[in-house]
């Protein structure tokens, strides 16, 4: 997977999150059809593409306070859908190396935390 280290600009993110939720679709196709691979793909498809989706909705919001506050919804799922990577990488319910997914995952959360963190700086 190659992701891109920099995210200049919402634009750039959005992409990025996007790229990210398409990988885990794809890795969710691949966990087994059965009980377990329906109910943790359900979850995992569920946390990362709410990632995305409020992202793109904060991008709507009407004042720094509510941008910071949907942004952090988005920072949840993302803790949220590397708990389930995780899962998936300690089960090994799939012959998948989760490494450069998990550690996206881990970026995305750390970004979206300094955009809180400078969203709320800010407002001093």
């Amino acid at each position: 997977m190659d992701y891109q280290n920099n995210t200049r600009n919402p634009e750039d993110l959005y992409a990025r999150i996007k790229k990210f939720v398409v990988e885990v679709i794809r890795l969710v196709e691949k966990l087994p059809h059965d009980t377990i691979g329906y109910r943790i793909g359900g979850q995992l498809v569920d946390s990362s593409g709410s990632i995305g989706a409020n992202y793109a909705e904060a991008q709507s919001s009407r004042s720094k306070k509510e941008f910071g506050a949907i942004c952090g919804i988005a920072l949840k799922e993302s803790k949220e859908t590397l708990f389930w990577l995780e899962i998936i990488k300690d089960s090994n319910i799939v012959n998948e190396n989760l490494d450069s997914l998990i550690d996206e995952c881990q970026q995305l959360s750390k970004i979206l935390a300094k955009i809180i963190i400078n969203c709320y700086q800010n407002q001093k």
